[in-house]
């Protein structure tokens, strides 16, 4: 039977995270007062158990009662701490343009724009009224937004919206994202409708961080004279990654070695392994040292938090190895799996949207899988030689972090780097040596030549790491890329790994039955899927905004009709991610002004598209109409096409007007009082999303 007495904590946080994603799931709101009474009575009910000797056959009702008081505390936690959930949010004006007074919280630089979190203190039309909530907002770079900072207020005026869903099959889901960031709503703010309020600025822990490491970058700018080497010593030092070039993103990431310029658990440890190794080469070992010893080593980790910008990934990390320090002080024995329960427990409580950020779940999986596998790893080969023993230690712990996070980064990212051990190799020892000369840096930058040496140092540490990473990602099969997995696969893949873990640990035939089943209903899924894609044929009309994008789906190959350029960075983002999980090879790039385009099982001429027995016209601005009526099954318009709709009827039989991204707001809305008027079906691509027809 399994005992829960090592990792108590364990047991707590399962029921709270179940509390979390049912909430998440449901989003109750009438009936959350139905639970805060049902917890009251749970509780009552629970304590008769806790306080009394009860018979063995029944200690599982007490254990029962505690897990349905835990689920309806993770509940009541999701409802309270969801902004919008509050009778004070701005909600009710977010349907027109509203006047705010709202602080700056966070402030990131993205493309000619500022990024602010704005947390809303009043809203209003003529009037403004007490509000809160936090607001995604955007403000052009000019001489007045490069003097904001965290804490200062603005008064502004501009509409609201909700974030929207992805209008492209399979797209990243923006508003899903803000919803795990408690944030509901966004606004962009024209340059002339906004103005600091002189002043007034609120202090705050998040302010002092974002002060502390603008003086940080600044030292390192003096020191780094190379744009890419200063951008991965921002990054990895400090959490400063607005630096970071496309290049330099995809080395990383191609690599596996991406989790180095994310300040997380691997910065953090490094700080808590280098920090405890000098305070126990102090020859103190009495108690009163012991606690001075751990509130020292908790001071420096947090710090460090400070210093890198009290991002959420720092704060996260922090906290878990603070745990884990309190938890060596405590006792000699105590469990890491249940000090890692513990730290999380008690992020969850202060923050339940935690448990949806992959930087959480990725970070909680990746410790807890070196601890268990890198010993296990690590015991396979006896090594004699110092330098081979090291090596072979870097390699098991970059095993043990990739198997444990497997199926969430194959379910997230869709790729597996396949060098992701030799890049830990690099990236690991690397930033063991680059971090402390950071912080070297900053502390002795002011000594002469002292501070010139050390930043000599870290300036070649960086460039030859950034060397090795970019003539890593030239070898040959470096990534396994394209991958798609459901949800469902995902499960079957983390139960078989969860299977492997039973059998070590049991050494039970049962467990051996069950892992094989999971990965024989994985090997029919995929065939399932190989069947699927070998067989269809599909016509998908993405949304991108200002150009047409059409993707003709045969088996395993697929071919692009657009007005843009093949290097339009716009079309990956729009089809990248429903073409990988379509697994269909481009074959064929066309632009549209082409005026005759022939394939095997598709024709394009004179705006007729043939594919199959689909038939659809392509009306743009110079489109000849035919002399006889033709039955479509959709007609596309694009590029505010001057035309009568209702004169199409004469023209077209078809079943649906689809109206896609290349056509103006203005112009889309006439067309569709036109439609509604004369009842015809219309698809607009700009609030439906892409369109999609199969064959």
């Amino acid at each position: 039977m399994f005992n829960w007495r090592p990792i108590p904590f364990v047991r707590l946080l399962l029921p709270l995270m179940l509390g979390i994603v049912v909430q998440e799931t449901l989003q109750w709101k009438t009936g959350i007062w139905g639970i805060a009474g049902t917890l009251v009575v749970l509780l009552l009910l629970s304590s008769q158990y806790a306080f009394r000797r009860t018979a063995r056959k029944h200690r599982w009702i007490f254990g029962a009662l505690s897990n349905l008081v835990l689920i309806s505390v993770g509940m009541l936690l999701h409802f309270f701490y969801q902004e919008n959930n509050s009778p004070e949010h701005f909600s009710p004006f977010a349907r027109q343009e509203c006047s705010f007074r709202a602080t700056v919280m966070e402030l990131n630089p993205k493309g000619d724009n500022y990024q602010l979190v704005l947390k809303v203190n009043y809203m209003g039309q003529d009037t403004l009224f007490s509000s809160n909530g936090r607001l995604l907002a955007y403000l052009p770079q000019d001489s007045n937004s490069l003097q904001l900072d965290i804490g200062d207020q603005i008064h502004a005026r501009s509409n609201l919206s909700k974030a929207s869903g992805p209008l492209n099959p399979k797209g990243f889901d923006f508003a899903k994202y803000l919803h795990t960031q408690n944030i509901h709503y966004r606004t962009f703010i024209r340059g002339d409708h906004w103005q600091k309020i002189p002043g007034v600025s609120t202090f705050s822990v998040l302010k002092m961080a974002h002060e502390l490491q603008k003086q940080c970058l600044f030292i390192l700018e003096q020191h780094l004279p190379t744009s890419k080497e200063r951008a991965v010593a921002s990054a990895l030092i400090l959490g400063y990654k607005p630096g970071l070039d496309e290049e330099v993103k995809s080395a990383y990431a191609d690599t596996g070695a991406m989790h180095v310029l994310a300040v997380s658990g691997l910065h953090t440890g490094f700080i808590f392994v280098l920090v405890q190794w000098l305070l126990q080469k102090i020859p103190f070992r009495n108690k009163t040292w012991k606690i001075i010893k751990t509130v020292l080593l908790v001071w420096c980790l947090w710090g460090f938090a400070l210093i890198t910008g009290a991002s959420p990934s720092v704060l996260r990390s922090a906290t878990m190895f603070s745990f884990i320090a309190v938890g060596q002080a405590i006792t000699r024995e105590s469990s890491i799996y249940n000090t890692l329960a513990a730290s999380a427990f008690c992020l969850l409580l202060t923050n339940p949207f935690l448990l949806f950020s992959p930087g959480f779940q990725l970070s909680y999986l990746a410790v807890a899988g070196i601890v268990y596998f890198q010993p296990l790893i690590y015991k396979l080969v006896y090594l004699k030689n110092k330098l081979s023993d090291y090596l072979w230690k870097l390699f098991g712990v970059s095993c043990a972090a990739q198997l444990s996070t497997f199926p969430l980064s194959l379910y997230y990212f869709h790729k597996v780097p396949l060098y992701f051990w030799l890049s830990g190799m690099i990236v690991v020892p690397a930033a063991a040596l680059i971090l402390p000369l950071g912080l070297m840096l900053f502390a002795f930058d002011k000594v002469p030549f002292l501070g010139w040496l050390i930043g000599k140092l870290l300036y070649f540490s960086v460039r030859t790491m950034n060397f090795l990473i970019f003539h890593l990602q030239e070898l040959p099969g470096t990534l396994w890329s394209d991958v798609w997995i459901g949800t469902f696969a995902f499960l079957l893949i983390a139960l078989a790994i969860s299977g492997v873990i039973f059998i070590i640990e049991t050494k039970q035939v049962r467990w051996v039955f069950a892992t094989l089943i999971c990965l024989l209903m994985l090997s029919g899924w995929n065939i399932t899927r190989e069947w699927e894609t070998t067989h269809q044929k599909e016509v998908v009309i993405y949304h991108q905004k200002g150009q047409t994008l059409i993707d003709l789906f045969d088996g395993t190959n697929s071919y692009t009709f657009s007005t843009a350029l093949p290097e339009d960075k716009g079309i990956s983002f729009s089809a990248g991610y429903y073409r990988q999980y379509k697994k269909a090879k481009l074959q064929g790039f066309f632009p549209l002004d082409t005026a005759l385009i022939k394939g095997d099982h598709f024709r394009y001429q004179n705006g007729i598209f043939q594919f199959y027995d689909l038939s659809f016209f392509i009306l743009r601005n110079h489109s000849i109409l035919p002399d006889q009526k033709v039955a479509l099954d959709f007609l596309l318009i694009t590029q505010n096409s001057k035309i009568d709709i209702t004169a199409l009827k004469q023209s077209f039989d078809f079943n649906t007007l689809v109206l896609d991204g290349s056509n103006s707001n203005q112009t889309i809305r006439k067309w569709m009082e036109i439609c509604t008027r004369e009842n015809i079906n219309c698809h607009n691509i700009n609030e439906a999303g892409a369109f999609i027809r199969s064959q």
